[in-house]
């Protein structure tokens, strides 16, 4: 298998490297104590917390920055990484993750 392109993670946010990693490590978990427990293996699939709600372009929001404090910016565009945005504050554009950032 060959890849044409290297994607990488939203800076300070290490976390999404292992999302996927770490989904199936926990659905594989749950459906396995589920089917120990004797119960229906798909119900604690149902049970997990819900997906933030994607932003457009254009929204003014809140970016929590590498220093703690809360920037006002304006999301420009969806970055290639899942639940990544590109956000301009300060004159620049950055690359963040939807946790790291609010609607205001």
């Amino acid at each position: 298998m060959e890849f044409s392109t290297h994607i990488t993670s939203s800076p300070c946010y290490p976390q999404s490297n292992d999302d996927v990693r770490r989904a199936v490590q926990s659905a594989t978990t749950l459906t396995k104590k589920a089917k120990e427990a004797g119960e229906d293996c798909y119900f604690p699939l149902l049970n997990q917390p819900k997906r933030l709600q994607p932003l457009e372009s254009g929204v003014v929001v809140r970016v929590i920055s590498k220093d703690g404090f809360r920037k006002k910016g304006i999301i420009v565009r969806k970055a290639q990484h899942p639940q990544s945005y590109v956000v301009e504050y300060g004159n620049r554009d950055y690359r963040r993750n939807h946790g790291q950032i609010i609607e205001v």
